[in-house]
């Protein structure tokens, strides 16, 4: 059964656990990821944090994808918070005269 993950350490550790499970070096994710040498190892450690192309690239590098599911738990303790937007009717189409 797949883990939900609620938070950037969970996040980070199932990162970690996808390259411990692959035996892959910080060196080996950087070059497939096409990014800097040791800067997969600064992620790791969270010296430096995840930007929009790091972030897919090293997700890329090892063969995952993020998957968006609806979270029960979260939805039953946040549902009666939420409040509907307000949209505007549209028009409706008016004939040419």
């Amino acid at each position: 059964m797949a883990k939900l993950i609620r938070n950037l350490p969970d996040l980070m550790d199932e990162i970690r656990a996808r390259r411990d499970a692959l035996d892959l070096t910080h060196e080996n994710i950087d070059e497939v990821a096409g990014l800097s040498s040791g800067y997969c190892s600064k992620l790791m450690c969270e010296m430096k944090h995840f930007g929009p192309m790091s972030f897919a690239a090293v997700l890329g590098a090892l063969g995952v994808a993020l998957v968006l599911v609806e979270d029960p738990e979260q939805v039953e303790r946040v549902s009666p918070h939420w409040t509907k937007r307000k949209r505007r009717k549209s028009r409706p189409e008016q004939e040419p005269s």
